[in-house]
């Protein structure tokens, strides 16, 4: 499409996490730094976060391409399973072979132990990674704090990385999970990027795919890339690869703010539902929280009603006393 246009030998704006094309920003590279420090110093539980299209996959698929020879890694990327499911998925990546139809889960994890135990032996650093950690439930959670149980005096024999968007300390800080958040030593929250860290993104990006030149995009389209993504990678990628596409579709040699902005209006409203929706600066629980607090305002009718008509019951109540002595004094009934 628009490569040949722009002597690109290969799309660079991709949304697939590829290790080749991670951009390490200062928020990156701590990231990555705390990873690297928990599995290798065997420090049990380490949690990363960061928002939806953070660059969170990319970089734990950076760090599984450059794992040192003596570790093997489980990652587990559909937290939407049983239990039993979950166990079972990291015993085949651990290359466990058995009859697991016919296996409880009590049997699954048993076998992990012996796995875990066993390659402990050779010096193994056995690591579990699970992405979009946050869907999990507490009993997933409490099954995989289950392994990293086994340990010798300094050092657990199982590390396990959990991967996913804020939500996950919601989930860590609830009273069931408090024997795991009370093991996490390293944690991060990746952070989106700067203005700054998002031109030099974008050039990144472009000469890894080989474009050489003067500036595709002008300061004003950065500027405008910036405003509108907030500075996450994902949705930087959607905005220049639309840029492309549609600066190809017109004969536009070099990307200005008027092509972004025709690019997210016409777009991102279709192709970015989240995005737009985090644009707004509202979770979902956030707008839950503000509807919950709209909820009295809905009742005030009713509440103004019923005391309304209290008060018209006292003063009825009044006047009928008034009446009442009136009437016994004017005709001496008592």
């Amino acid at each position: 499409m628009y490569l040949g246009y722009y002597r690109l030998k290969e799309d660079p704006f991709s949304l697939t996490p590829n290790p080749d094309y991670l951009f390490l920003s200062e928020g990156h590279k701590e990231a990555l730094a705390r990873i690297q420090f928990g599995i290798e110093m065997r420090k049990g539980f380490v949690v990363l976060t960061g928002d939806v299209g953070s660059g969170k996959t990319t970089l734990i698929r950076t760090y599984i391409k450059n794992q040192p020879p003596n570790q093997k890694i489980s990652l587990i990327v559909n937290t939407r399973v049983t239990a039993k499911n979950l166990l079972q998925n990291i015993c085949k990546d651990f290359s466990i072979k058995a009859d697991y139809p016919k296996l409880s889960k009590d049997s699954i994890l048993n076998l992990l132990y012996e796995y875990i135990l066993q390659n402990s032996f050779f010096g193994e650093n056995l690591i579990v990674i699970i992405d979009e950690a946050h869907d999990l439930g507490v009993t997933h959670l409490e099954e995989v704090r289950l392994l990293t149980n086994l340990e010798t005096n300094t050092n657990k024999l199982l590390q396990v990385v959990l991967v996913g968007q804020p939500e996950l300390w919601d989930l860590l800080n609830t009273p069931e999970l408090r024997a795991l958040k009370q093991r996490v030593q390293l944690q991060y929250h990746l952070e989106p990027l700067t203005f700054s860290d998002t031109k030099e993104y974008i050039n990144h990006r472009l000469s890894l795919a080989g474009y050489k030149g003067k500036p595709l995009f002008t300061q004003e389209a950065l500027q405008e890339i910036f405003k509108i993504s907030k500075g996450v990678p994902r949705v930087i990628n959607v905005i220049c690869s639309n840029a492309l596409a549609l600066g190809y579709g017109k004969g536009i040699k070099k990307i200005d703010h008027i092509i972004i902005k025709e690019v997210t209006k016409e777009f991102l409203p279709k192709t970015l539902p989240q995005e737009k929706k985090m644009f707004q600066g509202k979770s979902d629980r956030q707008e839950i929280r503000e509807e919950n607090r709209l909820l009295p305002e809905k009742k005030l009718p009713r509440v103004w009603m019923i005391l309304l008509f209290l008060s018209m019951f006292i003063i009825l109540e009044f006047v009928i006393n008034i009446l009442s002595q009136y009437v016994i004094k004017k005709f001496n009934l008592f």
